[in-house]
């Protein structure tokens, strides 16, 4: 196993990680995402605050989701310069992305106490909700439904992934409990 590998899974080599965090979200993922989601997205507009090359954006495009695409550095898609923590406003009522992981927490309260979205999806580590530090957010923002993937994405595209990730979903219209069902790659 490479110090990078060993980086992405535990975390604990900053120096070996990617640079600005741009791991590539996999077309299997969205397509999996969307195969348990679409018909929660009906008449939304979509935000993606970290696009980079376009990998989400470009598949909910495809399928015919209205999104706006932006991110902090410009990477060939969507809108650069854009630093989604520093938004106070969005005219959209759903976000979807993959944040760098280390941000995902502003993430969360940013999306649903700043700027409240309606819908909010967010690709984590799959052991993101197993932290002491974080069971207040979780009391505060309880998810609608948490999807473990039975498979590891390979972000680098090299081979022999190691991470495994959940899709974390919010839902303003669920606020009952948190359903937990694991997701099983659907590639159409």
């Amino acid at each position: 196993m490479t110090n990078h590998a060993v980086s992405i899974a535990g975390g604990n080599h900053k120096g070996d990680r990617v640079k600005d965090d741009f791991y590539p979200t996999t077309p299997e993922c969205v397509t999996s995402f969307l195969h348990y989601e679409r018909q929660y997205l009906t008449n939304m507009k979509i935000l993606e605050p970290c696009c980079g090359d376009g990998a989400i954006s470009k598949i909910l495009e495809a399928d015919g989701f209205d999104v706006v695409s932006t991110d902090l550095v410009y990477r060939g898609y969507g809108e650069g310069g854009i630093d989604f923590l520093w938004s106070m406003t969005t005219d959209c009522n759903a976000i979807i992305t993959n944040p760098p992981f280390n941000l995902a927490e502003r993430f969360i309260y940013h999306a649903l106490e700043v700027l409240k979205v309606d819908y909010l999806a967010l690709l984590l580590k799959s052991q993101y909700w197993h932290s002491k530090g974080r069971a207040k957010l979780f009391e505060a923002h309880p998810p609608a439904v948490v999807y473990p993937m039975l498979w590891r994405p390979d972000f680098l595209g090299k081979g022999s992934p190691t991470m495994d990730c959940q899709w974390t979903v919010w839902r303003a219209t669920d606020t009952v409990g948190t359903l937990y069902q694991p997701m099983a790659k659907f590639v159409p």
